[in-house]
C-alpha cells in the first residue's frame, strides 16, 4: 500500500507497498514488501508523483483515499495502468493491490481496515479482462466493433470514455463528449460500453483504450488493438514463357494481389506446395522457383493470398515436356491359336508419345500404341517391341513383349490342321 499522511503544515508523504504472491507449497500466501520511500513536499508549491511496484504477478491496482476509489480526473493523473499516482492532497491513501490466490486475506497497516482481497481473473490486471485478447480486424470502407465482455449492469455507468493512441475518442458520462473526427463515425453502446467504428481507413489500425467507471464499483479498464486491411483483389500468377523439359530448365512462379496480404498459400493439383530440394520459395511465398522442374512439377498450381477480412484463390496451369517414362505393352504372353489379340502400348510423357512396333526387329509399319493380331498362327509367335518418342525432349524408349504359345508345337499343329478342315467344310 501507499499511504500519504498530512503531519504538519507541510506535508511528509511515505509509502509502502505489500503484495501477495501467489498460493505456495502448503496453500498458504507470501507476502514481499517493497522499497519504503519518503519525501516532504509543501501543498500547493510543488506536485507529488508517486509510483508503486512490487514484485508478483499483479491481476488488478487500484487507489484509494479513505477507503473510496479514486478516478482520474481534476487533479488526479494515472499512468501506466495505475502504478503512478500524481497529485497533491492530505489525507491517507492507498494503492491496492489484487493479486491470484483463493483464500481471502485481510490486510491492515496505516489505514484502520482495508477491503478483502478476492479471487480474480488470472493474468489481467485492473479491467484488461473487459475487451477479449484480439487484435479486432476491420476492412477499409466497413465496420468494426470493439465489443467488451461486461453484462449490462442494474445502474448505468457513471463514465464510459474511449480513446486512440492515447487521444480522446468518445467520453459519456452524463453527456457525451466526442472528438471532431469521429463524429458520425462512431456508435457507443452505453449498456456495455462497446464501441463501433464505421468507415474504416488503414490510419484506424492500433491501439483502443476503455476506461469504465462503473456506479458504485472499481475503475475498469481494456486494450484492444484493430488492424485495418485493405480488401484483396485482382489475384493472378505469372511465370515467363519459356518451353520446361524435365531437368534441363528451370522456372519460376509469381503470386500478386492488390491489398493488404497477411498470407500466400500455394496448392499443387489440390495439396499443399511443400519447399523441397527442387521447390524453393521467396519474398513471403509470393514467388516460388522450381530448380530443375521435373515431371511432378506439371499441373495445376494454385495461389490463394488471404488476410482476416478477405480471400483470394487464382489457377495456373504450368507445363513441363518429360518423358517417355515407363513405357509398358499390355496384353497376353502365351496365347492359344485362334481368334486375334490386341496389345496396347503406353508410355508417361507430356506431349503424349509418338508410338512403333517391330516384330522379331523388323518393321511392322503400325504407328499407333494399339498393335493388332487378327488371327493368331504360328508366325505370329515372337518378340513385340513397342518404341516411344517425345518430339519435344526428343527422348525415346523401348519395351518388348514376348508372345509365346500357350501349348507345344504339335498342339499349334493340330489346331492349325482343324482350322483348315472346318474351313474347307464350310466351302463345300
Amino acid at each position: 500500500m501507499v499511504v500519504f499522511e498530512l503531519l504538519e503544515p507541510t506535508l511528509t508523504v511515505w509509502s509502502h507497498c505489500e503484495t501477495i504472491h501467489q498460493p505456495v507449497a502448503g496453500g498458504g500466501a507470501e507476502s514481499k514488501p517493497a522499497e519504503v520511500s519518503e519525501q516532504t513536499i509543501i501543498e500547493g508549491k510543488a506536485q507529488l508523483t508517486v509510483t508503486c511496484d512490487a514484485d508478483g504477478f499483479c491481476i488488478q491496482q487500484v487507489w484509494m483515499k479513505y477507503s473510496k476509489v479514486l478516478v482520474s480526473g481534476g487533479r488526479f493523473t494515472f499512468y501506466n495502468t495505475n502504478r503512478v499516482l500524481d497529485r497533491i492532497d492530505t489525507g491517507a491513501f492507498l494503492l491496492k493491490y489484487i493479486w491470484e490466490f483463493k483464500k481471502k486475506k485481510k490486510m491492515f497497516g496505516f489505514v484502520p481496515y482495508i477491503d478483502e482481497l478476492e479471487e480474480k481473473r488470472q493474468g489481467r490486471c485492473t479491467g484488461e479482462g473487459i475487451l477479449p485478447q484480439g487484435p479486432a480486424s476491420g476492412a477499409v470502407a466497413g465496420t468494426a466493433k470493439l465489443t467488451t465482455t461486461i453484462r449490462p449492469p442494474e445502474r448505468p455507468f457513471l463514465s464510459v470514455s474511449w480513446s486512440f493512441k492515447e487521444a480522446n475518442i468518445i467520453t459519456s458520462t452524463s453527456k457525451n463528449v466526442t472528438d471532431a473526427e469521429y463524429v458520425d463515425r462512431i456508435f457507443l453502446d452505453r449498456a456495455t460500453g462497446s464501441l463501433e467504428l464505421r468507415d474504416l481507413g488503414l490510419e484506424d489500425s492500433g491501439e483502443y483504450t476503455v476506461i469504465i467507471i462503473p456506479d458504485g464499483g472499481l475503475q475498469q479498464q481494456g486494450k484492444i488493438t484493430l488492424n485495418v486491411y485493405a480488401l484483396i483483389s485482382g489475384a493472378s500468377i505469372s511465370s515467363p514463357s519459356a518451353v520446361l523439359i524435365e531437368d534441363k530448365s528451370s522456372t519460376n512462379l509469381t503470386c500478386e494481389a492488390s491489398g493488404n496480404i497477411s498470407t500466400t498459400v500455394w496448392i499443387k493439383d489440390g495439396r499443399l506446395l511443400r519447399p523441397s530440394d527442387r521447390v524453393v520459395f521467396f519474398a513471403d511465398n509470393k514467388t516460388v522457383l522450381l530448380r530443375p522442374v521435373h515431371s511432378s512439377h506439371h499441373g495445376t498450381y494454385q495461389c490463394r493470398v488471404s488476410n482476416p477480412v478477405s480471400s483470394m484463390t487464382v489457377a495456373y496451369s504450368l507445363i513441363v515436356n518429360f518423358g517417355p517414362h515407363n513405357v509398358s505393352i499390355i496384353g497376353p504372353s502365351a496365347v492359344s491359336p485362334g481368334p486375334g489379340v490386341a496389345l496396347q502400348c503406353t508410355a508417361a510423357s507430356v506431349p503424349p508419345a509418338n508410338f512403333s512396333w517391330t516384330f522379331n526387329g523388323n518393321e511392322t509399319h503400325v504407328n499407333s500404341s494399339l498393335y493388332i493380331i487378327e488371327q493368331l498362327e504360328a508366325e505370329n509367335i515372337g518378340n513385340y517391341t513397342c518404341t516411344a518418342r517425345n518430339t519435344v525432349t526428343m527422348m525415346e524408349n523401348s519395351t518388348v513383349l514376348n508372345l509365346r504359345a500357350s501349348c507345344t508345337a504339335p498342339c499349334w499343329s493340330f489346331s492349325m490342321l482343324l482350322i483348315g478342315a472346318l474351313t474347307l467344310s464350310g466351302l463345300k
